[in-house]
């Protein structure tokens, strides 16, 4: 898991799915593995086969009861009960939603996304910069994306996404 710092000094964890989340353990019993939070089980009547079962459980779990770092859902009491947003510290991003759990799921959707792009940048490829071919991690070394991207609106994720398929000229967001 890394951490990065937004403008503001916030720190805003990078999570990995292929680890437990936060608080929660994992413990092999008897061939099967079962997983907690904090010392609670997440499903008393189950176990899982392997680790990988338990890990994914374990980040159902957490997703359904927690907000993303450095996002957050709340209720809209003057829209009424029933308008869930959801959105950075500063309350920016998402539509409304119905639900609760909607408005979550859409938050984490935001989140990994991003945790996917930001990851993706940082990966070593050689890409072709007019007759050179450099190190991609090269050419935004200057550029933090974690956790700038949590930020960015899907046209900028969207626009590195190509970018990072196709290649081509660096998209703006990564000039900034």
């Amino acid at each position: 898991m890394t951490e990065g710092t937004c403008k503001d000094g916030l720190q805003v964890k990078r999570l990995d799915r292929t680890r437990p989340p936060p608080g929660y353990t994992l413990t092999p019993s008897c061939g099967v593995w079962v997983a907690d939070e904090r010392g609670e089980l997440i499903r008393e009547d189950e176990s899982f086969d392997d680790e990988a079962s338990a890990i994914a459980a374990a980040w159902a779990h957490y997703e359904r009861e927690h907000d993303p770092p450095g996002l957050v859902v709340w209720l809209d009491a003057l829209a009424g009960d029933d308008v869930w947003w959801w959105g950075d510290e500063n309350r920016n991003y998402g539509p409304e939603e119905r639900e609760e759990a909607d408005a979550r799921a859409a938050a984490w959707a935001w989140y990994w996304r991003r945790v996917a792009v930001s990851l993706e940048t940082e990966r070593e490829e050689q890409v072709k910069v007019g007759e050179a071919w450099v190190d991609r991690r090269l050419l935004l070394a200057d550029h933090e994306i974690w956790p700038r991207c949590l930020a960015w609106p899907d046209e900028q994720v969207a626009a590195v996404e190509r970018w990072l398929a196709e290649g081509g000229e660096l998209p703006e967001v990564l000039r900034a």
